[in-house]
């Protein structure tokens, strides 16, 4: 069996537009423990390898971490801070970091919309 092991770097930035080909917005779901550190370091990354890849968060309405995710620029004006289930819906690359109690308890609410659009085949999800 082989195992590739691939080392970041700056230097790699500039295979980032390759490397997320096809994709427009990458949603992060949920501010919990993983969120802010990968929604802002994707953030960062993509502008550093001057990409038009928008990254959005997607919270729970009420939700006391928009806010936290304020503070570190993402904003309801430019669009990359809103509802997490309008963020699931509008973007081509989704990171569920919600808790796994919340995945189970709303499978439904997330998988079922991009099946009824017919576009799961486009969306891709990434679980944590």
């Amino acid at each position: 069996m082989k195992v590739y092991i691939v080392r970041g770097g700056r230097y790699l930035f500039k295979h980032l537009p390759d490397a997320f080909k096809g994709i427009k917005q990458i949603g992060v779901t949920g501010w919990g423990s993983q969120g802010p550190a990968q929604a802002q370091n994707l953030r960062d990354s993509l502008v550093k390898a001057k990409s038009d890849i928008v990254v959005n968060i997607g919270l729970r309405k009420g939700s006391k971490s928009f806010e936290e995710a304020r503070a570190v620029v993402f904003t309801e004006e430019s669009g990359t801070l809103g509802d997490i289930w309008e963020t699931i819906s509008g973007c081509d690359l989704v990171l569920l970091l919600i808790l796994y109690a919340a995945q189970a308890d709303n499978y439904e609410k997330i998988f079922y919309p991009c099946m009824e659009k017919d576009i799961c085949r486009e969306t891709r999800f990434i679980r944590y």
